[in-house]
């Protein structure tokens, strides 16, 4: 099944109010259910723009201890996040590394990516730290 957007449902409510498709038709065109269909239809009939919620959890909220712990680790290691969540799992902490790259942005501290087999691109690296 896939997910709608308010384009999608608009079309739907205009397709079914207009009786020229079937609504087992209408379904097989969005991926969707008949009975899926009809709910939608039947939900949304009235209103121009329909307000969809936002998909997927709520992040977890960032707490001020993991925030100090993840730059202070940062400042040691000059790594990115997927190998700080390795530093941090060795210590016996853990802090998933799409929540460290988050802290990462907020901070403003972005890593800087050299290429593979490239001792040129070191360069970028050391120009940073040469104050």
């Amino acid at each position: 099944m896939r997910k709608l957007n308010q384009r999608k449902i608009r079309w739907i409510i205009r397709e079914m109010e207009k009786k020229e498709l079937s609504v087992c038709k209408i379904a097989k065109l969005q991926h969707i259910t008949p009975r899926h269909a009809r709910r939608v239809y039947k939900k949304y009939r009235g209103v121009k723009k329909p307000v969809l919620l936002p998909c997927g959890r709520k992040p977890k909220l960032i707490t001020q201890e993991e925030a100090d712990t993840i730059t202070a680790l940062r400042n040691e290691h000059p790594v990115g996040a997927v190998n700080l969540e390795m530093i941090l799992d060795s210590w016996g902490k853990h802090i998933p590394h799409n929540r460290i790259h988050r802290i990462l942005k907020e901070k403003g501290i972005k890593h800087i990516k050299a290429r593979a087999k490239h001792p040129q691109s070191n360069g970028k690296v050391e120009r940073l730290f040469a104050d």
